[in-house]
């Protein structure tokens, strides 16, 4: 029997399982306890640029985000005032959840007004959540 007999129905057999890997960018992502979710882009392509309102007293912004492309680049999030997040892409061969999470904490109020810009490679698709809330307090 040859090897590559036996190969291609296990193959086949991963293939049509319930498992298989996405081929898009993140639906949804699980919001940060103690935060409140101010923006959510869902599988978006080229950049973006948004206004986002936040809460007095806001000094913590999670940023979520996933981008299916390239594996050599990367999707950047910049939020204003507060500091940018950066991710690699993945190929689409690894599962959605290997999507980043970054937590960027300032040491003073954000503005009640921020802009937030995404810069991805061309060619992609990406997602991007943001939450906002208090900075967490210390034990």
């Amino acid at each position: 029997m040859r090897p590559s007999l036996v190969l291609v129905p296990l193959a086949l057999g991963l293939v049509s399982g319930c498992s298989v890997l996405p081929d898009r960018a993140t639906e949804t992502f699980d919001p940060i306890p103690g935060t409140e979710r101010v923006l959510a882009l869902v599988q978006e392509e080229g950049g973006a640029t948004r206004q986002v309102d936040l809460a007095p007293g806001t000094r913590r912004a999670a940023v979520r985000l996933d981008c299916l492309g390239d594996p050599d680049e990367g999707i950047t999030v910049v939020v204003e005032h507060a500091g940018e997040a950066w991710s690699p892409c993945r190929s689409g061969s690894e599962p959605a959840d290997t999507a980043g999470a970054i937590t960027i904490t300032t040491p003073s109020d954000l503005p009640s007004r921020v802009s937030v810009r995404v810069q991805a490679p061309r060619g992609s698709e990406w997602s991007v959540a943001l939450d906002a809330g208090p900075a967490l307090a210390r034990p």
